[in-house]
Order: C-alpha cells, then structure tokens, then sequence
C-alpha cells in the first residue's frame, strides 16, 4: 500500500486591518503569483465563479468566526480554506455542501469540547449565558 494521497497545498491568507477594517489577502511564497493564487482559491471552491467562490467564503468564514467582537485571526481563514480544498468540490452544489460540512463538523467539536469541559453552574445562569455569548 502506497498510504494517502498528497494534493497541493492549499491558498493561504493574511488577515489585516486596514482603516478599521479586516481585509483578506492572498499569501505569496516563493515562486507564487497572483493568478496562481486565483486559480487555487476557486479551485477550492469548485471552479466556480469568482463572485461565488468569494461569497462562499465569507460565509464559511462567519461560520467558523467564533465571537465577531474580535478580529478574524489568520489560523481560522486558513483552516476554512484548508478544510474546504481537501473536501475538493468539483461544482457549486459540492462547494455549498463542502461549506456546510466544514461548519458543521467544527460546531461539533466545539459542542464536544464544551460539554466536556464543563464549567460548573456555582455562580448561576447569569455565567453560562456570558460564556455562550448572550451575555
């Protein structure tokens, strides 16, 4: 048995503030260029459209953007589009699914990891509500 296969590696992403605001930016190493960056970022959506692909993605990144009061971090851009390049959606349909599938499966961990890690209820709701963000 030759053991998995290797794609190519995934785009990668900065993530800055410009004027207040989060841009998102292609991440250029070595030999790679701006096309080269296109092509494997709508790859990982499918080959779709650009206006999709990036439609997508804002949507896979809120999904995944734990608590919007604070900035979006480099790791979390980069493991959605990870995630979704080795999902490897050939269409649009599969690249919607792809999204859902990766949001779901980290709202699970996430769900696991809470209930794992139980913060005892000893100082009352009022706690547990903050703490899940209604707070």
């Amino acid at each position: 048995m030759n053991g998995p296969v290797r794609s190519a590696l995934a785009p990668r992403v900065r993530v800055r503030l410009s004027n207040g605001k989060q841009e998102i930016e292609p991440v250029l190493d070595g030999a790679r260029t701006i096309e080269d960056f296109r092509a494997e970022f709508l790859a990982a959506f499918g080959g779709v459209d650009e206006t999709v692909a990036r439609a997508l993605y804002e949507q896979l990144l809120n999904g995944l953007h734990a608590d919007p009061r604070q900035p979006l971090d480099n790791s979390t851009a980069n493991l959605a589009l990870a995630l979704l390049h080795e999902v490897r959606p050939r269409e649009v349909l599969e690249a919607m699914l792809g999204c859902q599938l990766v949001i779901a499966h980290i709202a699970a961990m996430e769900t696991s990891r809470r209930a794992f890690h139980v913060v005892p209820a000893v100082y009352g709701r009022a706690d547990g509500r903050a703490e899940a963000g209604f707070g």
